[in-house]
């Protein structure tokens, strides 16, 4: 049940039924310098492919950890700044690992609405696909080329 930290009740002016619930803003607020680098990588990705084109690449799980493993490699080989896009390799690496995470609890949401549809007996519009859900069950087996990975 929701509660508000100081105890108030939901009916009191100034409550906020948030007890327990993710700090998000304090917490990234720590992360503010690593943050940043990570959003110069996504904007970096992005003028060399396209926004939000990450999104699409098939296999995109396995493509981003081996993304993050060749710059992990790269610092060992060449130090930390990359190459092509001057920026450290750690940063790229934090994305892509973002991306890799992002990717798989997207594919795991979308599994797991798929489960409870197909138990749903009421045979309503509950039991299809999402207009948004389909086009990304579509998208899976499109072929794409090496655009798209901000590798």
């Amino acid at each position: 049940m929701e509660q508000d930290p100081n105890g108030l009740t939901s009916d009191t002016p100034g409550a906020k039924l948030d007890e327990g619930k993710p700090k998000c803003a304090q917490i990234l607020r720590m992360f503010s310098h690593a943050l940043w680098e990570v959003s110069k990588i996504g904007t970096f990705g992005a003028n060399k492919y396209t926004m939000g084109g990450w999104q699409h690449v098939v296999d995109g799980e396995n493509r981003y950890a081996d993304a993050d493993m060749r710059h992990f490699l790269e610092v060992a080989m060449s130090g930390e700044v990359d190459g092509d896009s001057e920026l450290l390799h750690l940063a790229h690496r934090a994305w892509n690992v973002l991306a890799e995470l992002e990717l798989h609890i997207r594919r795991e949401n979308l599994d797991e609405r798929q489960r409870k549809s197909t138990n749903d007996k009421s045979g309503g519009s509950h039991n299809r696909l999402s207009e948004d859900e389909s086009h990304l069950r579509s998208r899976e087996n499109e072929t794409v080329g090496p655009t798209g990975v901000p590798c």
